[in-house]
């Protein structure tokens, strides 16, 4: 009897297994603080710099103004957050040949010898001035060694995961997806370009061509081909971007997906408060009449934190 209830558990714990993402924070929402510049990639819970400078966007972020980026314009494929990283560098350039970036984190249980495991991930290729290449090779290895900014993985020409094809969508997310049989105990998952210059093929997008650089969101690792495939973060519909328009403004403003409990202030140049005013959940019109045109900071707060800022101008 007692052998029959292990064998009932174990098939239990089997499906279980299956039906979960082994990635920890997959999209990036959850945050340990709100990034202020570029290369924290630790502000995401559970991720870390495996080499280089890799980058952790998110909405909260009060320099740059998703999806304003500063590598090209576009917004998460889901929820508010995701990762940027140089996929590969001009090799005349000061850092050299072969300069890459790479981020990881541990995954949830170590992979198991001889398991097939399924693996998906949706990266945007960034196009604006330095940052034109396009190139092929981005995927992920798997690793049971700790890295670190100083030490990062060997450029060997190996990845458990990678595309072939060069990945030159600069408007939609790409899906790359593969397969594998674990050889060993793996407990970390590194995303980048394992391939060196000369096996990395490049496309030039635009007048300038030193970077090529990457966004990187949803990341599945399973046992399960069918939920690897069809596993996305469901966006928090809480912390959905709140567009505030038009900007510059003629004497009002409105905001999307606004919700009942954000309120707004708005600042001068000298940042004295002229304004605070809570929002409704509708697209509610919001006169400016007691401000003059000029430049000015608005600051929503959601959930008594704040939440986004905006550069406003205001014209008459």
């Amino acid at each position: 009897m007692r052998h029959l209830t292990l064998i009932l558990l174990l098939l239990l714990y089997i499906p279980a297994q299956a039906q979960q993402n082994l990635v920890p924070n997959p999209s990036f929402e959850d945050t340990l603080f709100c990034p202020q510049y570029l290369n924290q990639i630790e502000a995401a819970n559970s991720w870390f710099n495996f080499g280089n400078t890799p980058d952790y966007y998110n909405v909260c972020n009060p320099i740059f103004n998703m999806p304003d980026m500063p590598f090209g314009y576009q917004y998460p494929r889901s929820g508010v957050g995701m990762a940027g990283i140089v996929s590969y560098r001009n090799p005349a350039g000061p850092n050299g040949p072969n300069y890459r970036e790479f981020f990881a984190a541990p995954l949830i249980i170590s992979l198991t010898v001889g398991v097939k495991y399924y693996f998906t991930m949706f990266v945007n290729c960034a196009n604006t001035n330095n940052y034109s290449l396009a190139t092929n090779k981005l995927g992920a290895r798997f690793s049971v060694y700790q890295h670190s900014q100083f030490d990062e993985p060997a450029i060997n020409n190996f990845a458990h995961i990678y595309m072939d094809v060069i990945l030159d969508d600069t408007l939609s997310w790409t899906k790359i997806s593969g397969s594998f049989f674990a050889d060993s105990n793996y407990t970390y998952i590194m995303v980048g370009n394992f391939f060196d210059d000369i096996n990395t093929d490049t496309n030039n997008l635009g007048l300038f061509f030193d970077y090529s650089y990457y966004y990187v969101d949803d990341i599945c690792v399973s046992t399960d081909s069918v939920f690897a495939q069809n596993w996305t973060a469901l966006p928090d519909l809480t912390y959905l971007p709140c567009l505030m328009f038009p900007n510059p403004s003629p004497g009002f403003i409105k905001f999307s997906n606004s919700s009942n409990d954000d309120y707004i202030k708005i600042f001068d140049q000298s940042g004295r408060l002229l304004i605070s005013r809570k929002l409704s959940n509708k697209n509610e019109t919001y006169s400016l009449d007691d401000i003059s045109s000029g430049l000015y900071f608005c600051h929503l707060f959601r959930r008594n934190k704040l939440f986004f800022k905006y550069k406003l101008i205001l014209t008459r």
